[in-house]
């Protein structure tokens, strides 16, 4: 039963942290993305689009991995695991009857 709510609150900090990557990454993303924009198509500025366009690309994969589904995901196995602690819970209970 305490495994189950120390497993559930672990969980819910990895996908509070989760979260919070999330939002991080899309605020850096959009600057990206507006930087690349109004960037001139120079010689002087072409390492800072090849970086722009690195950051850009390494923001996308992770954003993949810490996604909407990635999120519903988590927050399943979260909802999961304090299932099992209340059903865990009832059974200590109805053994102590015994």
């Amino acid at each position: 039963m305490d495994y189950y709510n120390a497993k559930a609150r672990v969980l819910q900090t990895k996908l509070n942290e989760m979260l919070n990557s999330y939002e991080a990454d899309m605020q850096w993303l959009n600057t990206v993305e507006e930087r690349l924009e109004t960037l001139r198509v120079t010689k002087e500025t072409k390492m800072d689009r090849l970086w722009f366009g690195n950051q850009q690309a390494l923001v996308s994969e992770r954003l993949e991995r810490t996604g909407i589904v990635a999120q519903v995901k988590l927050e399943m196995q979260v909802e999961m695991v304090k299932a099992k602690a209340a059903i865990s819970k009832n059974l200590l209970q109805k053994l102590n009857e015994i």
